[in-house]
């Protein structure tokens, strides 16, 4: 089985150490560069926050850039790309396919985190688990100084005695650990499934993750009619229509079991913020105090 690690990646991570402990005390590790976990899990297909010169090399010297690959940066919070000034600080090809980034768990634009999944291989162990992470800091790491280093000029050899003399030692930003006592897959989380948005806006559900574990994905409304049913094989991510507003359960087809996800569809007209506005809130208030006979419709009290 493969379990599944969750992270708010508070920044990005220079190299790193992740230790898989087993009941009889042995720890495994595996150390190496480390880059973003999100590109490895082919959930981009460039990483780091490095652009491109005009023949082609990659280069992290602005005064050298031709085009923009992969931004890494985390935004601030309430960060839209729909700001009216948002062209001068795009975030440079984030694929759509990536819902954690700067999204709430109902799929919420502006929320400034974004969240790294870690898939951990056990082959074919089977008892008590423990799992540590730890995510590290470092402003400027050696290799992204590589390029810059390679030239000499006053400026440069200034900055590198400076850097040289600095500490540059990264800091530990947050920990977290658990004990798995479970050798299977327990939810669509340990399965790699995401789904989102939750509710979904205008009846339209992204589902990615997809894996050859899962052999097919229906849908079901409340009724238990089914009105989705979808093959999986060979695709990793799919765009589901939901016929109307209301509650649906989707259900991930796999070998030994099924996983269910409960998701609530609104259509034009029912949007999640317009319901949580306060004024939009003090409307439904004063129309239903105004019904029940309690106050003039003028009056727009809080619910």
């Amino acid at each position: 089985m493969k379990n599944l690690i969750k992270l708010l990646a508070a920044a990005a991570i220079a190299s790193g150490i992740f230790s898989v402990q087993a009941a009889d005390g042995k720890d495994v590790k595996l150390t190496g560069e480390g880059t973003c976990a999100k590109c490895g899990l082919k959930l981009a297909d460039k990483c780091q926050n490095v652009v491109q010169v005009k023949n082609g090399d990659k280069t992290t010297v602005l005064e050298r850039a031709a085009t923009k690959l992969k931004d890494n940066r985390l935004v601030p919070e309430l960060f839209s790309t729909q700001h009216y000034s948002y062209d001068t600080s795009a975030i440079a090809n984030v694929p759509s396919s990536d819902i954690d980034f700067n999204h709430d768990a109902l799929g919420v634009e502006g929320s400034g985190s974004d969240i790294v999944h870690y898939h951990v291989p056990l082959n074919g162990y089977n008892s008590l688990i423990h799992v540590q992470a730890r995510v590290w800091y470092q402003s400027a790491p050696p290799k992204w100084m590589e390029e810059l280093f390679s030239n000499h000029s006053a400026p440069i050899d200034t900055f590198r005695t400076m850097y040289e003399a600095a500490d540059n030692t990264p800091f530990l930003v947050a920990e977290g650990g658990f004990d798995d006592l479970s050798t299977g897959i327990d939810g669509l989380d340990e399965l790699g499934v995401r789904v989102a948005p939750n509710p979904a806006r205008d009846g339209v559900l992204n589902i990615i993750g997809l894996t050859n574990k899962v052999q097919a994905v229906e849908v079901f409304d409340v009724r238990g009619r089914l009105v989705a049913k979808h093959s999986t094989q060979g695709i990793t991510q799919l765009r589901v229509n939901l016929p109307a507003d209301g509650t649906y359960m989707v259900v991930f087809r796999t070998r030994a079991r099924s996983f269910v996800q409960r998701v609530v569809a609104l259509t034009p007209g029912h949007n999640l913020e317009v319901w949580l506005h306060p004024a939009y809130q003090a409307l439904v208030g004063a129309c239903l105090r105004w019904c029940a006979g309690q106050a003039p419709l003028g009056d727009t009290g809080s619910v």
